[in-house]
């Protein structure tokens, strides 16, 4: 069976300004390298993965996660004959839209976005054409309209496979149902980010209990994912997970969170059925092992061996069925065909567990979710996180002076491409003039929706120490003010 026949294949790649290809490096590495190379993935050193930045020197920061991810991908891929630079680019990229302090950010930044939270007196109503933030849509916005490498085109015109990639890492239905209801049958209220908990507070919900996206709608409709979805896309989404299993064990071991002794009997309850000899040899080896210098790679060796090496045997079980049901007999045979398996098929099963293993990886999330994510110091960071980020968008709102004067070009670039201001040259201050004088005044609405939008970016792009600076600047004591 040819497996190669799925592989990711450059030519059939696009990106949408033309340029020269390079002479020794391929598409993907080109992409991976623009990606590596700018701002916003230097800034995930900054941000949060689980416990916010600066905890502990050694806790995880999104980038370390985001080198876990590739390095664990790349493994599965080059055991499936996968493009591996795809791989890396896809992997490298996926997260450079998370804001500070990861999901919490992330959590309040949307439910800002899609009127559930009234931050001013402006009382700002989004359409739903403006509504919604999830990082992976905004990791996508990121390379495509802020990063910026040429005076020709905005973006780092990455190809449409990459880019496809780091959207569909994580969920990106434009529209999501609520969850609140969902609380009673499965209490995992705050670890997924599209969830409102106002109706617990007796308001009415702005957003007739759905959470939209429909602001990223062009970025989806520009990539075409029936096109443009790749098997190495596939590779890192799940690798992605693999790689939170990983860290949330190694991060709650070294929180105190959970007691290696209750790991090592969870571990064994679930998973016993799919245990190897090696498994067993390396859990031997945890119950005898009572440094947690000595244990953390045991740990290390033992989540990531045993996810990646069951991942590998039914992804290849999987990638044969796919090969014989559709008749592909070529690499041009997928390509051509990719339309009809993604209208057809599931394709987030392709790389993936059997079902068993599958429901029961889930049953291990929620232990790991219930003894970390909902413990009391997790909580309490996330509760500081996201009233730090509400407060931040309340002031800049609230004042728009307050903001730099790149989101004010920004707003104003905006506008103008919107026809709701004439172009003209000006100054950052008469930009600023104008603002002041015409933000109060109603027929000025779809300014603010823009606003909210560059508050939004602005916000995202921040480090941890960043937002902690900017609240301090804005909210601190007189005697600390530093600009």
């Amino acid at each position: 069976m040819r497996f190669a026949w799925v592989k990711a294949d450059e030519k059939n790649a696009i990106r949408f300004f033309n340029e020269n290809e390079h002479s020794i490096r391929t598409k993907f590495e080109r992409d991976r390298d623009r990606i590596l190379y700018s701002k916003a993935f230097r800034r995930l050193s900054g941000k949060t993965q689980i416990f916010i930045s600066g905890y502990d020197d050694h806790a995880r920061t999104r980038l370390i996660h985001t080198l876990e991810v590739a390095q664990i991908a790349k493994t599965i891929g080059k055991n499936l004959g996968l493009d591996l630079d795809l791989i890396e680019a896809i992997a490298i990229g996926h997260d450079i839209g998370h804001t500070p302090f990861g999901h919490a950010g992330e959590r309040a930044l949307n439910l800002i976005m899609n009127n559930c939270e009234t931050l001013n007196k402006f009382g700002v109503k989004l359409k739903d054409s403006d509504k919604g933030f999830k990082h992976n849509f905004q990791g996508v916005r990121q390379v495509v309209d802020i990063e910026s490498i040429s005076n020709n085109y905005k973006g780092l015109n990455l190809t449409n496979y990459t880019l496809c990639g780091i959207l569909i890492h994580s969920k990106y239905n434009a529209k999501m149902k609520c969850k609140n209801d969902l609380v009673k049958d499965k209490d995992k209220s705050t670890s997924d980010e599209t969830i409102c908990n106002y109706r617990s507070k007796r308001k009415k919900c702005n957003s007739e209990g759905n959470l939209l996206f429909n602001y990223y709608k062009k970025y989806i409709d520009l990539i075409k994912i029936d096109n443009s979805w790749t098997i190495e896309a596939l590779v890192v989404k799940i690798a992605d997970e693999i790689a939170q299993r990983h860290h949330d064990v190694e991060d709650g071991l070294i929180a105190g969170l959970i007691k290696s002794a209750d790991l090592y009997d969870v571990f064994i309850d679930i998973f016993r059925k799919y245990m190897t000899k090696e498994d067993i040899r390396i859990l031997e080896a945890i119950k005898n092992e009572t440094d947690l210098e000595l244990l953390l790679p045991l740990y290390s060796k033992l989540i990531v061996n045993f996810f990646v090496m069951n991942l590998i045997n039914q992804s290849k079980v999987n990638i044969r069925n796919l090969i014989i049901n559709f008749d592909i007999k070529s690499n041009e045979d997928f390509h051509h065909l990719k339309s009809q398996i993604y209208n057809k098929v599931d394709i987030s099963k392709l790389i993936n567990y059997d079902k068993e293993l599958y429901e029961l990886e889930d049953e291990f999330q929620d232990y790991l979710y219930n003894s970390i994510l909902n413990s009391h110091k997790v909580q309490s960071m996330d509760g500081k996180a996201y009233y730090i980020i509400r407060q931040l968008f309340k002031a800049y709102l609230s004042n728009p002076q307050q903001l730099p004067d790149i989101v004010i070009q920004n707003f104003f670039n905006d506008i103008i491409k919107n026809g709701m201001f004439e172009k003209s040259e000006m100054t950052v201050g008469e930009m600023r003039t104008v603002l002041r004088k015409n933000y109060d005044q109603n027929p000025y609405d779809g300014w603010k929706a823009l606003l909210l939008r560059n508050i939004t970016d602005y916000i995202a792009e921040m480090t941890d120490n960043m937002a902690y600076e900017q609240y301090n600047l804005l909210y601190g004591p007189t005697k600390n003010y530093r600009l």
